[in-house]
């Protein structure tokens, strides 16, 4: 019978224990959920409301930025409608002046190539008047003092032109050349290495160093306008531009023409070696002889240059080279003769001439 009691009360604290667990723990769980589910909720919103006012910051930002932007513009294009407006302005006062005033305008400027160059990037006009020939040619004599006979450099090209090419040589092969030196000399010695450079060349270049190598002899004529020397180096460069002007075989002529008006001042003045002079003036008529297309006129050049070789060969009987041109001169002058008498004589003559070279 105690034993049947000791198991009820047993089994009566274990149903207890049951029952308050369960009467526990349900209203727990009863108030958990709308708290979690509460809690996920106001997470929720305070999420959209931030999203919000990123979004209305952005939304002010862009407004704000928007309207700095277009204030930006609007000074910006204020900025340019005067910029336009004082162009107009000044191209109207610049199209109002005649060209010939712009060219005075530019004269002024020609001791700076460089001040020229920036005038032509002011507007067309400017660029017209700053690329004109006779603006280039004055730059040219301004800069280094040239004399007309060096005109003949400018065929088929332009005066702005010749001032590059004569830079270019300039940087070139003289750099070392002091142009404040006042000895006549000096520049002669120039010139006989520029002519040693021109013979090397060939085409436009050597035409370029051989108008530089004439401009020497004419700085050295400015020193000393009595100098024999001078012209007579000066009538050996012509001689050799005319050579090398095989582009313009015409023009020739002239060049050569001037060479021996070189000689001749030169032997007026008695140079120191007249024979020579002579020689290089037969030699300056042969090559104009070799460029004549009529007979009758090639016939008066080769006579031309006889007589030049003739005189030298009285200065200097023994010579055998001036013999043998003399005989040359004489027997291209044969040849171009029509008289048969006349032909043979001169002949003879050549025949002579080189008989008394090869003895000499």
């Amino acid at each position: 019978m105690l034993a049947d009691r000791e198991g009820g009360f047993f089994v009566f604290c274990f149903f207890f224990v049951i029952n308050k667990q369960q009467t526990t723990t349900t209203p727990l769980t009863m108030f958990e959920q709308p708290l979690k589910l509460s809690k996920a909720l106001s997470n929720k919103e305070k999420q959209e409301a931030q999203r919000r006012d990123a979004s209305k910051r952005l939304k002010k930002e862009a407004k704000k930025l928007a309207r700095k932007q277009a204030k930006h513009a609007q000074r910006k294009q204020s900025r340019l409608w005067a910029r336009e407006q004082l162009e107009m302005s000044s191209w109207s006062v610049i199209e109002q002046q005649p060209i010939e005033m712009l060219f005075n305008v530019l004269v002024q400027c020609i001791d700076s190539v460089e001040t020229v160059c920036r005038c032509a990037l002011v507007c067309r006009r400017f660029r017209a008047v700053a690329d004109d020939n006779a603006l280039w040619r004055e730059c040219y004599i301004n800069r280094w003092k040239t004399s007309s006979l060096l005109n003949l450099c400018t065929e088929g090209r332009t005066w702005k032109q010749v001032y590059g090419n004569r830079r270019h040589i300039e940087k070139q092969h003289i750099e070392n050349l002091d142009l404040t030196s006042t000895d006549p000399q000096h520049f002669l010695q120039y010139s006989d290495a520029l002519r040693i450079q021109g013979r090397k060349s060939a085409g436009q270049e050597a035409l370029d160093i051989l108008m530089v190598a004439m401009e020497q002899c004419a700085t050295a004529l400015a020193l000393l306008p009595n100098y024999a020397e001078a012209y007579v180096k000066l009538g050996i460069n012509l001689s050799q531009y005319a050579r090398q002007m095989n582009h313009v075989p015409a023009g020739s002529h002239s060049v050569f023409r001037l060479a021996t008006q070189q000689y001749a001042y030169a032997l007026q003045l008695g140079p120191d070696d007249s024979a020579a002079v002579y020689v290089n003036w037969g030699t300056a008529m042969d090559g104009m002889a070799r460029r004549e297309t009529d007979s009758a006129a090639k016939a008066g050049f080769y006579k031309e240059a006889a007589e030049k070789y003739e005189a030298a060969c009285k200065l200097t009987p023994t010579s055998s080279v001036y013999l043998s041109c003399w005989g040359l001169a004489l027997f291209h002058q044969a040849g171009m003769v029509e008289d048969t008498a006349d032909a043979e004589a001169l002949y003879t003559a050549a025949a002579a001439k080189y008989a008394n070279a090869s003895s000499q």
